[in-house]
């Protein structure tokens, strides 16, 4: 199958390399894997690939590699030479050998697709707000994969990093971060050809860490509207500029974080306690929660709670339900805070239905699409009639889709809520029956 031009990018993998006299590596991974490890080098040499440069621990690198190219993050000092960028053998075959990988999966495990030694550059012409992949030639210069038809060699003014997946320990608000330019994407969808994984790797939207949601994977950048999926985001560790030396960003952790600690694509399963937003004296519990609702396409079905908030009530407003927060005053619209229900109705906690509790006649809340549930966390939370409050009808157990009284309308098992308490101002919570 013809691969697009549309790919050139990515970098190498190596064993050991010297900073600042000191030897850094990780140990290597099986030689008998297609798939180098992010600190070793494969002693097995392309003949379509130059030797190494000397004193490099960077892989040679072929377009005829298999990858993903590492089997874990990188040591972001592996491309670091006595304080300078560790120059790289690029590929001398044709980019048409780049093979097919029907199963791939570009997520943090694998360093996002990159190879061991490549630098996300910015450039004044973009205000350093987008960042692409170079690697350092024999010569010593900075050089871009020729996507986009462009292959720039040392921009003027550019500034490189080494980058490392997000995790818990090293990402924080106030820092600099890396995310994929197509904020849908977070790692998964790799299993068609590698003009996929060029397509997103090689553009990476930079700012200061806005915001971090951890529950719901995403973290926002200064001047973006929309958030990034954590999955697919990095982290800057080291710094260079033409004519200076490779230094530390302040406060980073510059090392490669193990793969336990990477943030995977996707949410866990898991289902919020109605009765945990109830406290003792039987009244809804303030919730505060500064995040925006993501607007990111993810699969929000009953196994992920339909990507609700676990603060969310559903309130009966005018007989639409509306997802909305308690603030210890006022239900304010889940989506939009400064939109107060200034004449709520019963106020619904739900978790999702299982088939057999759908008995006929049973009430429930039903997410309105006959095909999916909500397309995103922004789409559970909007008040716009997508929810609705229904009676069951008849429940077709060998599609898994039901009806509702008064429409021949089949909705998915799986777009179903029980309501199992509700509150009215003035009352205390109670059980539904």
């Amino acid at each position: 199958m013809q691969v697009s031009v549309a790919l050139r990018m990515l970098c190498a993998l190596a064993p050991a390399c010297t900073v600042n006299g000191k030897a850094i590596g990780i140990p290597g991974a099986s030689s008998s894997s297609n798939v180098g490890s992010a600190g070793s080098s494969d002693s097995s040499s392309s003949s379509s690939t130059k030797g190494q440069p000397p004193g490099s621990s960077c892989r040679a690198q072929a377009w005829a590699d298999p990858w993903p190219f590492l089997d874990r993050p990188a040591d972001p000092w592996l491309a670091v030479v006595d304080g300078q960028p560790a120059r790289v053998s690029l590929p001398s075959d044709s980019y048409g050998q780049l093979k097919e990988n029907l199963s791939a999966v570009c997520d943090a495990a694998v360093d996002h697709c990159l190879r061991d030694c490549t630098w996300l550059v910015t450039t004044p012409g973009e205000k350093h707000r987008e960042a692409t992949p170079f690697h350092v030639n024999p010569d010593g210069d900075f050089v871009e994969e020729d996507w986009r038809f462009r292959a720039r060699t040392n921009p003027e003014g550019f500034v490189a990093y080494r980058t490392v997946p997000v995790t818990r320990e090293n990402l924080k608000v106030g820092a600099l971060a890396m995310a994929f330019s197509d904020p849908v994407y977070d790692g998964r969808d790799m299993s068609t050809h590698v003009t996929g994984f060029v397509r997103n790797l090689y553009a990476w939207d930079v700012g200061t860490v806005a915001s971090i949601d951890w529950d719901s994977g995403v973290l926002w950048l200064d001047g973006h509207r929309d958030g990034f999926f954590l999955a697919a985001a990095r982290v800057p560790v080291l710094r260079y500029t033409r004519g200076g030396t490779v230094e530390a960003m302040p406060g980073a952790l510059a090392k490669a974080p193990a793969v336990a600690d990477v943030i995977r694509p996707g949410r866990a399963a898991h289902t919020s306690d109605p009765w945990s937003q109830v406290d003792r004296r039987h009244q809804p519990v303030a919730a505060d929660d500064p995040h925006a609702m993501a607007g990111l396409a993810e699969t929000c079905n009953a196994r992920v709670d339909h990507c609700l908030r676990p603060w969310v009530w559903f309130v009966d407003d005018g007989g639409t339900p509306a997802p909305a927060r308690w603030t210890g005053k006022a239900f304010v619209r889940a989506a939009d805070a400064d939109m107060v229900i200034d004449h709520p109705g019963l106020a619904y906690r739900t978790r999702p239905a299982k088939e057999s509790e759908l008995r006929p006649g049973r009430r429930v809340l039903v997410f309105r699409n006959t095909e999916r549930g909500p397309a995103s966390q922004d789409d559970a939370h909007a008040t716009r009639g997508d929810w609705m409050f229904a009676e069951v009808g008849k429940v077709d157990a060998n599609f898994h889709v039901f009806t509702v009284k008064g429409s021949d309308d089949r909705y998915p098992v799986d777009n179903a809520r029980l309501l199992v308490l509700f509150w009215l101002p003035g009352e205390d919570a109670t059980a539904v029956e």
